[in-house]
C-alpha cells in the first residue's frame, strides 16, 4: 500500500511549525531524578516532563495467534537459547560466547504465520517503521525534532519494494493524568503521486502507555497499552479520508487491538474525489485462547473478464478463533466453512524468514569480539539522494542482493541511468561523494569461494517456496478481423 496506510484525525498540536514545536527545555535532563507524580515541569507546548529518560518499546512482531500457549515453556526453552541458531559454527559452541556479545543480547521474534489473517500485517509494518527512528533511545527522548531515515518495505506488482523515507520525529516523555506516557509525533514529506512536481505531507501521533511484554523466546505475550494514528490526505472539502488508527489495550493478559484504515483509490468519480474504501478489524488474544474478524475490500474479486473497467471490490471477511488445541479460520463466513488446524507444538514446523550472522571468534587484536554481529564490520551499500524532474528531492539505498548490484526506492520506475546521485550518510563536515547511475546490467557480480560440501550440510532444514501458476482467458471482439476470439495467457511468475 506504500504511503496508503492509515490514521484517524490528528491532534491540532500535530501541527507543523518550524519542525514541530520542540519539547526540549534546559531543565529536561535533570527530570530523570525526579517522580514523575509530583514533576511539575514543562516543555515548550505545556506538557509536564516525565522522570523517565528513555522510552517505552513498541512490539516488532505482530502475531494474531501465540507461538505458543505455554509461557512457562517458553521461559525454559530460552534457558538452551529456543529457536536461535542451533549451531552458530562448528568450531564453537553457543555458551561459550560471551554473555555481552551481540549474539547472546539478539532477541529472538517467534510469531505465527497465517496467510488468511494477513491484513493485520499493515500495523506490524508501520510499528517497524516506527522502531526505526529510535524515539526510546534517551539521547533522542525530550531533545526536540530529530530527522531519521526510515526503510519502509511494501508490496508491489508481487514484488517486496524499498523505499527510503526522511522522518522528522520529536519523542517526548510526558505525565498524562499521573501517567508517564510517551508521545512521539512524526512529519513525513514524500512526492505527490496524484499531482507530479508537489509533496505531500503525512503527519502522525504514537501515544505509547505500556511497553509491550516478551517472553524469554522473543514472543510476545502481550502488545502494551498504545494508539497509533497516521493521517496521509483530506479531501476537498478539508475532511481527514485518507488514514490508519490502531489501539492496543491489556486487560488481565488479554491483548485487544482495533485497527481501521480509511483510503482513497481508483479514478475521481463524480463528486470529484476518488472512491473511499476501509479495512476494519479487531483481535482478541491471549496465550491460551483469542478469536478476531477482519473487513477488507476484496481486489481479486475485480479480477477477470466480467469484471469490468468500473468494479467496486466485494467486501472480504475472514473470522477466527483459537484455543490451546487448534485454531479455526473461516475466510467466508456465510458458508459456515471453517477450517481447524492443529496448535500442538509437537507437531509445528519452525521457519527461520530472518536470521543473523556471527564471529564465532575474535580476531588477534580483539577488534572483532566472539560472537560480534558481522555487519557491525562488514556493510555494504550506502542512503542515497538525488533530484527528480520536478526539482523534488528523492531518497533511495544503494546496495547489494544475491550478487546483484541494485538501487531500492526512487520512483515508480526506479532511479533512471544517467541520473547524478550523492552519497547521503556523510556528516555536515564531510564532502559527500557523487555518482552517475549506469545502465542495468542483467547479470550478477560475484566473488565465490567453493568449499566441500555434503547433503548432512542441509538435512533437517525447513524450506519454503511460494509458486503462483496463472492462466488468464479473456474475449478480445477486435481480434479476427473483428468476429472475435479468445485470447489467454499462460504461464509462472
Amino acid at each position: 500500500m506504500n504511503k496508503k496506510l492509515l490514521s484517524v484525525a490528528i491532534a491540532a498540536a500535530l501541527g507543523l511549525a518550524g519542525c514541530g514545536g520542540g519539547s526540549s527545555t534546559s531543565s529536561t535532563n535533570d527530570t530523570s531524578q525526579n517522580d514523575s507524580s509530583n514533576n511539575t515541569q514543562q516543555n515548550d507546548d505545556g506538557e509536564i516532563i516525565s522522570a523517565l529518560s528513555e522510552g517505552f518499546a513498541l512490539p516488532t512482531e505482530l502475531s494474531a495467534v501465540p507461538a505458543d500457549s505455554d509461557n512457562s515453556a517458553q521461559a525454559a526453552l530460552a534457558a538452551g537459547l529456543g529457536p536461535r541458531l542451533r549451531a552458530l559454527s562448528r568450531a564453537v559452541a553457543v555458551d561459550e560466547l560471551p554473555a555481552d556479545s551481540d549474539y547472546a543480547k539478539a532477541q529472538p521474534k517467534k510469531y505465527i504465520e497465517e496467510r488468511a489473517l494477513e491484513q493485520f500485517e499493515v500495523i506490524e509494518q508501520v510499528l517497524n517503521a516506527v522502531g526505526q527512528t529510535h524515539y526510546a533511545d534517551a539521547g533522542n527522548v525530550n531533545e526536540g525534532p530529530y530527522t531519521a531515515m526510515v526503510t519502509w518495505v511494501d508490496d508491489q506488482d508481487g514484488r517486496q519494494v524499498k523505499t527510503l523515507q526522511p522522518w522528522v520525529v520529536d519523542s517526548r516523555m510526558i505525565v498524562i493524568d499521573g501517567q508517564d506516557v510517551n508521545r512521539v509525533l512524526a512529519w513525513i514529506e514524500e512526492p505527490s503521486e496524484e499531482v507530479p512536481g508537489t509533496t505531500e505531507l503525512i503527519k502522525a501521533e504514537f501515544k505509547i502507555y505500556k511497553a509491550a511484554t516478551v517472553a524469554a523466546d522473543g514472543a510476545f505475550i502481550d502488545y502494551g497499552d498504545w494508539d497509533l494514528n497516521v493521517s496521509f490526505g483530506e479531501d476537498s472539502s478539508g475532511t481527514v479520508t485518507d488514514y490508519f488508527a490502531a489501539t492496543s489495550r491489556v486487560s488481565d493478559g488479554v491483548t485487544t487491538i482495533k485497527i481501521h484504515e480509511s483510503f482513497p483509490d481508483g479514478p475521481p468519480g463524480a463528486g470529484g474525489e476518488a472512491a473511499t474504501y476501509e479495512l476494519k478489524g479487531i483481535l482478541v488474544r491471549s496465550a491460551t485462547s483469542g478469536y478476531g474478524k477482519v473487513a477488507f475490500p476484496d481486489w481479486e474479486s475485480c479480477f477477470g473478464p466480467d469484471a469490468g473497467a468500473d468494479c467496486t471490490p466485494d467486501t472480504k471477511e475472514v473470522a477466527y478463533a483459537y484455543n490451546a488445541a487448534f485454531l479455526g479460520v473461516d475466510d467466508d463466513p456465510a458458508t459456515e466453512g471453517a477450517v481447524y488446524k492443529d496448535r500442538d507444538p509437537a507437531n509445528a514446523v519452525e521457519f527461520t524468514h530472518r536470521y543473523g550472522l556471527f564471529y564465532a571468534n575474535a580476531d588477534s587484536d580483539n577488534s572483532i569480539g566472539a560472537g560480534d554481529n558481522v555487519e557491525r564490520h562488514k556493510a555494504f551499500g550506502f542512503p542515497i539522494r538525488y533530484t527528480d524532474d520536478h526539482g523534488l528531492t528523492r531518497y533511495a539505498y544503494y546496495g547489494a542482493w544475491q550478487g546483484r548490484h541494485e538501487i531500492w526506492g526512487g520512483e515508480r520506475d526506479g532511479v533512471a541511468a544517467g541520473t547524478e546521485v550523492t552519497r547521503d550518510d556523510r556528516g555536515p563536515n564531510q564532502t559527500a561523494e557523487t555518482y552517475t547511475v549506469s545502465d542495468k546490467f542483467n547479470g550478477t557480480l560475484t566473488k565465490r569461494t567453493l568449499v566441500d560440501g555434503s547433503l548432512s550440510d542441509i538435512q533437517g532444514i525447513v524450506v519454503e517456496t511460494w509458486i503462483n501458476k496463472h492462466w488468464d482467458l479473456m474475449w478480445d471482439q477486435s481480434a479476427n478481423n473483428g468476429d472475435g476470439a479468445w485470447m489467454y495467457c499462460d504461464g509462472w511468475t
